[in-house]
């Protein structure tokens, strides 16, 4: 049986499970799926199970004490707790993460084991394994999330647009292409007009609610700037060729 370092067993045990709302129900890392291994391992070392957490829909951006269920967790934990995750990526946000987390559990006097690599509190070499491991899983989110800007950057230039958000300026017909709306691009180019000359974005914002009756929000406002200037949008050419027009008789 697995015991703490003075030979004790665990005071109590919790299970955290979270999926990415980029992954949901990617295989091998569903909540189920860490559920059912954090379970089995918890009976075959009869500790005693206070909790699992069930972090869904969370992404592995925001640190681990700042998730809703993270947090609850981190305030429940005390001395000869034992914390189980079915992976490492499942906890942290990056290598400073993972090492200040690690440096307090082992502050506190709280365990923390992966499935995946073992005892992660645990002196000596562990602690280079572990921000090496951290650091690969930063990159990798940074891969991911490279993937999904480049992806998004292609369809816009193909005049559409991810899911159903599009930017301020524009709506999305029923195959995703881009429709602007042609009030809030009047809007833009007053913005980027009165931005070059220096005025500031709440001073446009209260210059188009005196001049329209309304406005986006200042930071709504720098957004749509910084898109056009920087993303020139390209309209799907059946939108920009207009109606189609009757033939002549």
């Amino acid at each position: 049986m697995f015991m703490m370092s003075d030979s004790t067993p665990p005071h109590a045990a919790y299970g955290y499970t979270r999926v990415s709302i980029l992954r949901p129900g990617e295989e091998g890392l569903s909540l189920d799926a860490q559920t059912r291994r954090i379970t089995k391992r918890v009976e075959e070392y009869e500790w005693p199970l206070a909790e699992i957490f069930v972090e869904p829909g969370i992404s592995a951006g925001i640190a681990w004490r700042k998730r809703p269920q993270g947090h609850k967790l981190f305030a429940r934990l005390q001395p000869n707790d034992v914390v189980i995750v079915a992976s490492l990526d499942r906890c942290f946000r990056s290598a400073l993460d993972a090492l200040t987390t690690i440096e307090d559990f082992r502050g506190r006097g709280i365990r923390l084991l992966a499935l995946d690599f073992g005892e992660l509190t645990e002196e000596g070499v562990c602690e280079l394994i572990v921000t090496v491991l951290a650091a690969v899983a930063e990159f990798e989110r940074e891969l991911a999330s490279e993937r999904v800007r480049a992806i998004k950057q292609y369809l816009r230039s193909q005049g559409k647009v991810m899911g159903k958000d599009p930017d301020w300026g524009y709506g999305v017909d029923e195959e995703n292409y881009l429709v602007p709306i042609p009030e809030q691009q009047e809007m833009i180019d007053y913005m980027c007009a009165r931005a070059a000359t220096g005025v500031s974005y709440r001073a446009i914002e209260r210059e188009l609610k005196a001049q329209y009756g309304y406005a986006p929000s200042h930071p709504t406002i720098a957004r749509a700037i910084k898109m056009r200037r920087e993303n020139p949008i390209v309209l799907a050419p059946h939108i920009l060729a207009g109606p189609a027009q009757p033939a002549d008789a």
